[in-house]
C-alpha cells in the first residue's frame, strides 16, 4: 500500500489556538454542523464528537476528569483518547477525530 491508502481521509482544518486550552481542560467549537470537543491530556490534543451519544448533551458542559469527559446529563463516561463509552448509560462509543498542533494552531481532521 501507498503512503496515501494509509493515510486518513479528510481535511485538517484549524479548529482553535492550543494556548486556549490549558493541560486538564477542554473546549467546545463547531466546524460547520460539526460539535466537537477538543481535550488537553497532559499537552496532548484529542478530538471527540462533542454532543453525548446517548442523550443530547453538549460534553463540554460537563467535567473532565484525567481523560475521561463525563457527560452532565446522566453522568456517562467516555474516553477521550478513543470515545469508548467507560460507563454507562451510553451504550454506543463516540466518533474521535485525529488532532494535532501546528504552531499554535489546534487541527482536526475532519471528513
Amino acid at each position: 500500500m501507498s503512503d496515501a491508502e494509509n493515510r486518513p481521509a479528510g481535511k485538517w482544518q484549524k479548529v482553535m489556538k492550543a494556548s486556549a486550552v490549558s493541560k486538564g481542560e477542554m473546549a467546545g467549537v463547531s466546524v460547520g454542523e460539526t460539535e466537537l470537543a477538543v481535550y488537553n491530556v497532559d499537552g496532548k490534543f484529542f478530538a471527540t464528537d462533542n454532543i453525548c451519544t446517548h442523550e443530547f448533551a453538549l460534553l463540554t458542559d460537563g467535567t473532565f476528569e484525567g481523560a475521561v469527559v463525563v457527560c452532565p446529563y446522566h453522568q456517562g463516561k467516555f474516553g477521550v483518547r478513543d470515545g469508548k463509552v467507560a460507563a454507562a448509560p451510553p451504550c454506543k462509543d463516540l466518533r474521535t477525530f485525529p488532532a494535532r498542533v501546528t504552531g499554535d494552531d489546534v487541527e482536526v481532521l475532519l471528513p
